[in-house]
């Protein structure tokens, strides 16, 4: 009983500890003459329990020379230019 007891504690610290959220991102950039073809890349992945993973394509737009953009801190703040289910 004791040993059953003692297995299911530490089955709940195991799946608590393994279940706290962590928000965990990578980038990679190289550089033209780092890359092989010569051309330069660049990627992120976003791996955190509350991104918003959707992707809209945003048409080409004419903007004024003084135009500014807002710098969005949190996905949830995004704006939503398209239309998703």
């Amino acid at each position: 009983m004791l040993w059953t007891r003692s297995l299911l504690v530490a089955s709940a610290l195991v799946a608590a500890a393994t279940h706290a959220t962590e928000d965990r991102c990578t980038a990679i950039l190289v550089g033209a003459k780092a890359s092989t073809t010569g051309a330069p890349m660049t990627t992120h992945t976003n791996d955190c329990s509350s991104c918003d993973f959707r992707i809209v394509k945003v048409p080409a737009q004419l903007h004024a020379p003084d135009a500014l953009h807002d710098v969005v801190l949190a996905s949830f703040d995004y704006p939503r230019y398209g239309k998703w289910p």
